[in-house]
């Protein structure tokens, strides 16, 4: 019989989806198994949509992995999500309510609402402490999708708001990833900010600088590239950058959208109807080279509609600055990912959702030397490494759980 504590990881995204929760998962779930023993519980992969996952073996890791045959639902329908989360959700809770004398603790990241819900009411069945990551306030970020009725918005709000609620008052830490959005929560929910641990969402840094060593010269000599590289979804806002480009009428220039995602065959449409006059190329992006792709870019473009950059930084901006690249970001202007850019002095900030103003940088963009970028994607590079860098913000996380879990006695 180990001595080792036993802890669940209830994940909605995991190894080898090529996403960023997905990536810092997994990387949570190595450095826990060091101390304990791990068990993961996760769906299916499936993020993002279209993407062709290639053969993979989870017997490299140092933790179980246990996919479950929950429902899942890659396209971007409220019917659809409801249902994968209400089945992940309960899934995984059946297997809290069977093997609950052997669990220490949870790391409870299964979907919104409902799926998160469940697991929460399991552990607090039984006695389990568990943490929750919050990267979208929810049910707000669902009823800013909604059809802008007052009522509606009301009625969704009281209905989803004691879900929400419950998940979160029940947990022995609330796992965020800015400071805004603590204070947003507390205020909102009535919770002591105690509960809350702030953790950056990161990149590993690690591949960039591995490749930047391999590779000394990182910048195309032929034809000048914006590039957006992430997931290709309804809330990208990429159609802005096709329209800026247009408007900035620049031509010797190429855009290219790499990735995959729900609508990356909506935007291959609208650019050969409505963009024709425009290069723009679309790119799909295997496992492990991200950075092999962003070194073919002149400058990486970081489109978030309004208020959606508000309470946190966007999971790409890491990675686009461990690339060494200036960003060209369209965001609110008191984000913090403009604050970010200004700050390290590593590119331009567009309003949000202004194709002319986009337009502009992108001129600025073009027009700047290839000396002052390569100067902007380091102060960026340096930047990421103090501020978004797994390095910094890993162990903050691991920390926030080992002090959860040493506090609790063991149930065997």
């Amino acid at each position: 019989m180990t001595d080792k504590k036993k802890i669940v990881m209830v994940a909605a995204v995991f190894y080898p989806e090529p996403i960023v929760s997905a990536n810092l998962l997994t990387q949570l779930a190595i450095e826990l198994a060091k101390r304990y023993e791990v068990t993961v519980l996760r769906p299916y992969p499936t993020r993002p949509k279209g993407f062709k996952f290639a053969k993979y073996d989870y017997k490299r890791f140092p933790f179980k992995v246990l996919e479950i045959n929950s429902f899942t639902c890659a396209e971007s329908s409220l019917i659809g999500r409801y249902r994968e989360t209400n089945s992940m959700g309960r899934i995984c809770a059946e297997y809290i309510d069977k093997y609950n004398r052997d669990i220490d603790f949870v790391f409870n990241d299964c979907w919104h609402l409902w799926g998160l819900n469940l697991v929460a009411k399991s552990c607090v069945r039984y006695g389990i402490p568990y943490i929750t990551p919050v990267q979208d306030i929810y049910p707000e970020s669902l009823a800013s999708k909604l059809p802008k009725i007052k009522l509606l918005r009301w009625m969704v709000m009281k209905m989803l708001g004691p879900i929400d609620l419950y998940t979160l008052k029940n947990a022995a830490k609330i796992h965020t990833i800015s400071s805004k959005m603590v204070e947003q929560l507390s205020a909102t929910r009535n919770l002591p900010k105690e509960k809350f641990v702030v953790v950056r969402n990161w990149q590993n840094e690690d591949d960039f600088i591995r490749y930047r060593s391999e590779h000394a010269d990182w910048v195309r000599g032929d034809v000048f590239t914006f590039m957006y590289l992430g997931n290709i979804g309804p809330l990208a806002g990429i159609e802005l950058l096709f329209e800026a480009l247009k408007r900035s009428g620049l031509k010797d220039v190429n855009m290219v959208v790499a990735g995959a995602g729900s609508e990356k065959e909506s935007l291959q449409r609208l650019a050969k109807s409505d963009y024709s006059d425009c290069k723009i190329e679309f790119w799909d992006v295997p496992v492990g080279e991200v950075p092999a792709t962003q070194a073919k870019a002149d400058v990486m473009c970081l489109p978030v509609k309004k208020n959606f950059a508000m309470s946190s930084i966007p999971s790409k901006l890491p990675a686009y600055l461990f690339s060494v690249k200036p960003v060209l970001a369209s965001v609110d202007t008191e984000s913090d990912t403009a604050m970010c850019v200004r700050n390290a002095k590593a590119g331009w900030v567009a309003l949000p959702e202004n194709a002319d103003d986009v337009a502009r940088c992108m001129k600025e963009a073009y027009n700047t030397s290839i000396e002052k970028r390569k100067q902007m994607g380091e102060r960026g590079c340096d930047f990421a490494i103090q501020n978004l860098s797994k390095k910094e913000n890993l162990p903050i996380l691991v920390n926030a759980c080992v002090e959860v879990v040493e506090k609790t006695k063991s149930k065997r």
